[in-house]
């Protein structure tokens, strides 16, 4: 048996669960939505999912942890606790960015490209193309003119977290904030590459950015 926690830190409301081949486990304490400000932290909503699980942090096989683009306090929060454990107890991580798995989950939706937008401060936002089940580009900017960019060539798409006002040109489907469902975890575990700690939050400094 496989157990993976997981951390959906990039959203409004970071998460924590954790999967043990197919069966997921969310934590049972109440405001079990994790805020470095208010709490509960990651490491308590962490302890109790895996409480759920009947487990321990020695029973965890690997981290798959969402590394952004979003809310960025959370995702250092979560980058941070991710580290330690992986650290502490030599468990392999999976990077999971948060574009391409909401732009995935769009994509799949409504049949259509995916443009996904995170906004970030100062009018700014990270924007990614989801095409054919791949990130084809991320990048960072102002939020009217990244967006074009990013869309630029798109006859239709469908675009999460930003109006469709701003594609004027282009067929749009509209999608709201961009969550990322705990159900497509285990799809990119089965897919993706674990690594040795340490991982790192995306930024507007990352080397994923295409400028």
């Amino acid at each position: 048996m496989t157990l993976t926690l997981c951390l959906h830190s990039s959203s409004a409301k970071p998460s924590v669960f954790v999967f043990r081949d197919g069966e997921k486990f969310v934590p049972k304490i109440d405001n079990c939505i994790g805020d470095p400000i208010s709490g509960p932290s990651i490491a308590e909503l962490a302890a109790d999912a895996l409480s759920a699980a009947d487990a321990s942090a020695d029973d965890v096989d690997q981290i798959a942890i969402d590394i952004g683009p979003g809310r960025l306090s959370a995702v250092r929060a979560a980058v941070a606790f991710t580290n330690a454990f992986s650290f502490g107890l030599g468990k392999p991580v999976l990077p999971i960015i948060s574009s391409f798995a909401v732009g995935l989950l769009a994509e799949r939706k409504f049949g259509l490209p995916a443009i996904v937008v995170h906004k970030s401060a100062g009018g700014t936002a990270f924007v990614g193309r989801v095409v054919n089940g791949s990130l084809e580009t991320l990048r960072h900017g102002s939020v009217d003119e990244t967006v074009r960019l990013v869309a630029k060539g798109l006859q239709s798409v469908s675009l999460v977290g930003a109006p469709a006002s701003l594609l004027k040109d282009i067929e749009v489907t509209q999608m709201g904030d961009p969550e990322i469902s705990g159900e497509i975890f285990p799809e990119l575990i089965k897919v993706g590459e674990f690594v040795a700690a340490p991982v790192h939050p995306i930024t507007e400094q990352s080397a994923l950015i295409n400028v």
